[in-house]
């Protein structure tokens, strides 16, 4: 808001929520929105045969609306959201949430989260219930730290990241 009202331009590297495109004419990002992952996302899970989906999402602004967008996409292709958990950030038990995603008995859950603390709780406790689930990921849990700490709950998970080429023209300006 102070952007627009004082006609200053606001560039961030990084803001992925899809608020940010409509946030006004002087607020621009650099990342693309996370709605585009999170359609896509929507897709590669239908297409793999899952229909009821469960999802436990960071409440917070970027997996907020990339758990919008992904909800969005799964009921426009005739899936089905049977459950929505958040944990707020510095929570630490997300049991609660878990237990009650397993309990409507969805084919598939995405988790999506902003830090990598609260991926790796959410994989941690996951491992300690024993949830069975298939997992869908958001980009969050494809990190180097969370992959190594918690490779064993991470087994067999889908996780979704942008495609990107570290040796392309684009990526070396």
């Amino acid at each position: 808001p102070l952007a627009e009202e004082h006609q200053i331009i606001l560039m961030s590297p990084v803001a992925a929520s899809p608020v940010i495109t409509h946030a006004g004419e002087y607020v621009f990002r650099i990342s693309s929105s996370s709605e585009l992952l999170a359609k896509e996302t929507a897709q590669q899970v239908l297409g793999l045969g899952f229909k009821k989906v469960g999802i436990i999402y960071e409440n917070n602004d970027y997996p907020k609306g990339w758990k919008d967008a992904f909800k969005k996409s799964i009921e426009a292709a005739d899936g089905k959201v049977v459950i929505e958990e958040s944990f707020a950030p510095g929570d630490t038990d997300m049991k609660t949430q878990l237990l009650k995603v397993q309990g409507k008995q969805p084919d598939v859950v995405l988790f999506t989260v902003l830090s990598p603390v609260s991926a790796d709780l959410l994989l941690k406790q996951k491992e300690e219930l024993g949830f069975n689930i298939p997992i869908v990921g958001n980009e969050v849990f494809s990190f180097k730290s969370i992959l190594t700490k918690r490779k064993e709950a991470a087994e067999g998970m889908f996780i979704t990241t942008y495609a990107y080429d570290l040796s392309s023209p684009e990526m070396k300006t």
